[in-house]
């Protein structure tokens, strides 16, 4: 059933993940702050992994909120087991492999005393993993989902239903559908996934019930947004979560005329910034990290995402600054603002 597995970059690597976790250790599988469903459902098949070769189950712990409505289906429906971190730390004693993010970024809440025994990511290496037994970075795959699909097909797991529900869910939202920077291994992996999937469970996740928080924050969006020539800019200011900037950007990003959005809102002392494309040349993670100071941006070419420390003092002249210095970047510093409505 489904796409037979490549041996590529998949082969050997179970066996070396497997040989960096002790058995007589707990397992904690940590996906980044605020998990979207591609760092949930890669957890989630770690876990189904690690349970089937090492007989025992990980704990896969969160950190902060998820307030996506689709991720809140996501984890409801495919019922993944999550352990707040405040629970975990700082008394855990085990090894720790971190999904779909790395040390030192600005998205992950481990603590910096410990060092990971893995690392499992589609993002650029940022550096700070050399001393991480396991390293499997793969930035030319669209999703964390499919490097972990690939480790269940090479080690022939059984593949539960929800499983790869999630697991193609993931890969669908992370690359919207296959179409933004989707490659052939994410292809292949939802071609293998896809006989697997609980197709009433997807439809659950991909079309779920939406709360009035939803619509006022779309409302306030759009009648916030502003226009500079081909870019979509809306700055908010409250999200009732933190994910919610990273909704309004992709939803800006639905604008015909639009080629950029950015999405700029305080939550919780932080300001949150969101960046999306549609120029498949663009370097999105690279534009938004040399906006912002270092550690605190990341992302692929046509979307990324960040976030630095505010006060409800100065956080309009934070995003302001930050709105115009992406105007810079882009050579649009002189465009004259338009609103949308």
């Amino acid at each position: 059933m489904g796409t037979k597995p490549s041996p590529d970059k998949a082969e050997g690597k179970v066996a070396e993940l497997l040989a960096v976790l002790p058995a007589s250790k707990k397992i904690l599988v940590l996906p980044h702050d605020n998990p979207d469903s591609d760092s949930l459902a890669s957890a989630a098949a770690l876990r189904s992994l690690i349970s089937h070769k090492l007989k025992k189950a990980p704990i896969i712990g969160l950190s902060g909120i998820i307030g996506r409505s689709e991720n809140r289906a996501l984890v409801k429906v495919l019922d993944i087991p999550l352990v707040p971190l405040e629970q975990i730390f700082p008394d855990f004693e085990g090894s720790v492999i971190l999904v779909d993010t790395q040390p030192g970024r600005a998205n992950t809440a481990l603590p910096s005393h410990i060092t990971p025994v893995a690392v499992i990511d589609h993002h650029p290496d940022w550096g700070q993993n050399g001393s991480i037994p396991f390293v499997d970075l793969r930035e030319n795959y669209g999703a964390a989902s499919t490097i972990v699909t690939e480790y269940l097909q090479s080690a022939e797991v059984p593949m539960n239903p929800r499983v790869a529900t999630a697991l193609f869910y993931g890969i669908s939202s992370e690359t919207q559908h296959l179409g933004r920077e989707a490659k052939s291994a994410d292809i292949v992996a939802s071609q293998f996934l896809y006989p697997y999937v609980n197709k009433r469970f997807l439809g659950e996740i991909e079309h779920p019930l939406l709360s009035r928080d939803y619509f006022r924050l779309v409302g306030h969006a759009v009648h916030s947004a502003v226009l500079y020539e081909d870019v979509v800019v809306t700055i908010l200011e409250s999200v009732p979560y933190s994910e919610a900037v990273a909704e309004v950007a992709d939803f800006l990003m639905r604008l015909e005329s639009a080629t950029w959005s950015l999405c700029v809102a305080p939550h919780a002392g932080h300001l949150h910034i969101s960046l999306r494309t549609r120029d498949t040349e663009a370097t999105a993670g690279l534009l938004l990290a040399s906006i912002l100071p270092s550690g605190m941006a990341g992302g692929h070419g046509m979307m990324a995402g960040g976030k630095i420390k505010t006060s409800q003092r100065t956080w309009k002249d934070e995003a302001s600054k930050i709105v115009q210095d992406f105007l810079g970047a882009l050579g649009k510093s002189k465009a004259r603002p338009q609103p949308l409505m």
